[in-house]
C-alpha cells in the first residue's frame, strides 16, 4: 500500500500518468508508449483540455443525437479487405491481407516494410476483436468507462484482460512505422478513415438515442487509424503530409466529412494552402444540392477550426474566407437547383 502511494505521489508530482502495478501491464512498454504518443494524441491527466482533450470530440459528437450530419452521406458496405466490427458479440472480419495503395508497391516497398504492414492491419483487426469482447462483458456506464486513446484511464489501469490486450497492440504499433516505410503506411490507413466515418454516420443514426457497441469499437480503431497517421507524419513529416493532402483532395467524398478535415487539420495531416484553394473552387460551383452541402462543410469547418478551438488562423483558410463572405451577402434563392 505504501509503495503505491508513494508511486501516485512521484506521478502526481512529476505530471506524468500513474499506472498501478495491478494493471497488470510491463510499466516501462506503457511509459514508452506515452513518448511515441504525438502530443496531440498524448492522454493528459484527468480528462485533458485543449486540443488534447479536442483530438476526436468530432466523433464522439456522434454519441449526441442532435449532432447536424451532413445530408445524404451513403455508407460503404464491408469489403474483404477491411476488417469491420460486427453486429455486438460476433467475432470481427479476418485480418486482411497488405494491399499497398500505390501501384509498383512491391518495388517500391521491400518485403520487410509489407510484412510491418500485415502486421499493423493484424493489429487493428485484434484490437477491434477484443473490444468487441470487452464491451460485451463490460458495457460503458461512464464516459471513462469508454475505450479511449485519448482519456487518461486508458493507461491508468486496465478495466479487463481484454483492455490490457489492447493497450499492448497499441504500444507495438508505433515501432512498425519507419521512415522509409510511413508513405505505405499512411497510404493504407487514409482510406480506413474514411470507412469508418460513413459507418460511425450510419451507425449513429441506426440508434440516434441509444450508442451501440459496434460504435464504440469503430470509434476506438478510427483513433487507433489516426494516431498511425500522425505517426506517419513524425517519420516522414513533409512526405506524407503532401501524400494525405493528394489523397484527401481526390477522395470522391472530401465534401462529405467534415470530421475527417478537421481531424486532418488539427493532427497538421493536410496542406492548408491546397485545402483552402480547392475549397474555395467547390464554392464557386452553380448552386445544387452538392454546392450547398459544400457550404455546410466549409462553414463547420471553419467554425470548428478558426473559431472554437483557433487550431488556424484566417490566412490560412483566407480565400475560403472571402468566397463565404460573398455567398453569405447573396445568398442564392432556396428553391434553386433543388433536387
Amino acid at each position: 500500500m505504501e509503495a503505491s502511494m508513494e508511486e501516485k505521489r512521484k506521478a502526481r508530482e512529476t505530471g506524468q500518468p500513474y499506472i498501478p502495478r495491478s494493471a497488470g501491464a510491463n510499466q516501462y512498454a506503457l511509459q514508452q508508449f506515452f513518448t511515441t504518443l504525438p502530443d496531440a494524441l498524448r492522454p493528459k491527466q484527468g480528462s485533458g483540455s485543449g486540443p488534447h482533450r479536442q483530438t476526436y470530440d468530432d466523433f464522439a459528437a456522434t454519441l449526441q443525437h442532435n449532432v447536424d450530419f451532413p445530408p445524404s452521406v451513403p455508407t460503404v458496405p464491408p469489403t474483404s479487405q477491411q476488417s469491420v466490427a460486427g453486429p455486438a458479440g460476433t467475432e470481427a472480419a479476418g485480418a486482411p491481407p497488405a494491399q499497398p495503395a500505390a501501384e509498383g508497391g512491391e518495388t517500391q516497398f521491400g518485403r520487410p516494410a509489407l510484412a510491418a504492414l500485415q502486421s499493423l492491419q493484424n493489429t487493428l483487426h485484434d484490437i477491434e476483436k477484443e473490444a468487441l469482447s470487452h464491451y460485451k462483458l463490460h458495457p460503458p456506464t461512464n464516459v471513462t468507462s469508454i475505450l479511449s486513446l485519448t482519456h487518461s484511464s486508458f493507461t491508468q489501469g486496465a478495466q479487463s484482460a481484454e483492455h490490457e490486450r489492447i493497450k499492448e497492440l497499441v504500444c507495438g504499433i508505433h515501432p512498425l512505422i519507419q521512415e522509409d516505410t510511413a508513405l505505405l503506411f499512411a497510404r493504407d490507413i487514409f482510406d480506413k478513415v474514411f470507412s469508418l466515418s460513413d459507418k460511425i454516420i450510419a451507425e449513429q443514426k441506426t440508434l440516434p438515442m441509444q450508442p451501440s457497441t459496434d460504435l464504440y469499437v469503430l470509434m476506438l480503431v478510427n483513433e487507433v487509424c489516426l494516431f498511425v497517421l500522425q505517426t506517419a507524419r513524425e517519420k516522414n513529416a513533409q512526405l506524407v503530409t503532401n501524400e494525405l493532402t493528394t489523397l484527401f483532395l481526390q477522395h470522391e467524398k472530401r465534401w462529405q466529412h467534415k470530421y475527417i478535415a478537421v481531424n486532418f487539420i488539427r493532427l497538421r495531416l493536410i496542406n492548408m494552402q491546397d485545402f483552402d484553394k480547392q475549397l474555395t473552387e467547390a464554392l464557386q460551383q452553380p448552386v445544387s444540392a452538392t454546392s450547398r452541402q459544400i457550404v455546410e462543410f466549409a462553414g463547420s469547418v471553419v467554425q470548428r477550426c478558426l473559431v472554437d478551438e483557433q487550431l488556424i488562423t484566417q490566412k490560412d483558410l483566407k480565400n475560403t474566407l472571402e468566397t463565404l463572405g460573398k455567398i453569405a451577402k447573396n445568398p442564392p434563392p432556396g428553391n434553386q437547383g433543388a433536387n
